[in-house]
């Protein structure tokens, strides 16, 4: 119950203070909307922008200068690392087995792993475990169900690779 309560505040310093008190570890110049719900033992890099409405599961490590857009549900034990984009509405899932109420509930959780500067675009799904290589691009919608290798455009349901004709793979973020 605390963490819905802190995340609603309007005033994003009283949100950030809460969070603390949470043990939730927020990074210096990150912003997170409101709405937003974060689980315990959760830590977010410095300069990134969390949009409204989104939801952390516990155990999950976000680098710095990450952008994540609005209702998006990262999973347990996810990692993101720094300079990547999220679009809006993207789910990850962590439970391949789906064993609540049986054996092995709550064993062997994967949550999704993001690489340095991957983007990500609205309403993608990724299943449990999946690695999203450095720099890749998944497109809208795509439902990811393995490994995106470094650097390749993936779009589809499911997600396969897809020639670049349009050069998205070669721009690159100006990095300070």
């Amino acid at each position: 119950m605390q963490v819905w309560m802190a995340t609603y505040f309007p005033v994003w310093q009283v949100r950030k203070a809460f969070l603390l008190a949470l043990h939730v570890r927020v990074g210096g110049g990150t912003r997170i909307e409101i709405g937003t719900i974060i689980r315990e033992d959760t830590v977010i890099g410095r300069n990134c922008y969390i949009g409204n409405d989104c939801v952390f599961e516990g155990h999950t490590r976000i680098g710095d200068n990450v952008r994540i857009e609005s209702q998006c549900h990262i999973t347990s034990y996810s990692m993101i690392d720094d300079y990547v984009f999220i679009g809006p509405g993207f789910l990850s899932t962590n439970d391949n087995r789906m064993a609540y109420y049986r054996r092995g509930h709550g064993q062997n959780f994967r949550g999704v792993t993001i690489r340095k500067k991957a983007r990500i675009a609205g309403g993608a799904m990724t299943l449990p475990g999946v690695t999203i290589g450095e720099g890749a691009i998944v497109g809208a919608f795509s439902l990811v169900t393995r490994d995106v290798r470094p650097y390749v455009l993936v779009f589809g349901v499911p997600a396969r690779e897809r020639e670049d004709t349009d050069g998205l793979l070669k721009e690159d973020i100006e990095i300070e």
